[in-house]
């Protein structure tokens, strides 16, 4: 899956947020178990339903068949429902659950490393599906901001990935054209072919997991494979030499 080639003359970097510089996983973790404790729920019980419910409607949410406000209080109406279980004020456990889950500065080993490293060397920016305030407040909370060039989150902009307009409002704020630019994320169908889709020239999948990637992107788009953030300094020091 890696490419060899040398130069491929990319002219910007667009990075994916969650699971990929950003410890989604550990941070529902910790906010699901401090919701289930403040309600009484049996953790083991509550949590394969509540992620299988967020990972459908997520799902769809990334097919355009579901809005995110769908996504913010589905999941735990669903999972809820499924259980036969009642939460006095869902509303109100939902913001605290979103709040506890966006305020961890969760990164993920080797993101500050490889950020500083890049950080002036070539335009970058952040394109993330997900809520407006979550999404800012991991971006405070970790310090984040401050390495990218243009920010475009899905609730925001009204577009998401893998839809190609969300890439292309971000590449607008850089000022770089799509076949000049490189996007990096955990997401195969979001990230790898929503990049190629958008008219990029390549990508670089953060594979956790051992997860298997899915339908081939397109002849002449250039990808590769890496399973820890470490492992992409040398791979973009081969495909963008400036930066060895």
């Amino acid at each position: 899956m890696k490419s060899e080639a040398s130069d491929f003359g990319f002219g910007a970097i667009l990075w994916d947020l969650d699971g990929t510089l950003w410890d989604h996983a550990g941070a529902v973790e910790w906010a699901l178990g401090r919701f289930c404790r403040r309600n009484g729920l049996d953790h083991d019980l509550f949590r394969p339903v509540y992620l299988r419910h967020s990972d459908r409607l997520w799902g769809l949410y990334e097919e355009g068949r579901a809005t995110v406000e769908e996504v913010r209080r589905g999941r735990f109406q669903e999972a809820l429902e499924e259980l036969a279980i009642s939460v006095p004020d869902l509303d109100g456990e939902i913001e605290h659950y979103l709040t506890e889950y966006g305020s961890q500065p969760r990164l993920l080993p080797g993101a500050i490393d490889v950020l500083e490293r890049l950080h002036g060397q070539v335009p970058m920016a952040l394109i993330t599906n997900g809520f407006a305030d979550t999404q800012r407040a991991k971006l405070a909370g970790a310090d984040l901001g401050r390495f990218f060039d243009a920010v475009a989150i899905s609730a925001e902009v009204g577009l998401h990935k893998p839809c190609p307009g969300l890439f292309h409002h971000a590449l607008g704020g850089l000022g770089v054209p799509p076949a000049a630019a490189l996007h990096i994320g955990d997401s195969w169908a979001a990230d790898v072919l929503g990049a190629a889709a958008a008219g990029l020239a390549g990508a670089i999948w953060v594979r956790r997991d051992g997860a298997a990637p899915g339908a081939a992107p397109p002849a002449g788009f250039r990808f590769a494979a890496v399973d820890r953030l470490s492992e992409l300094l040398p791979l973009l020091g081969r495909w963008i030499p400036r930066l060895a």
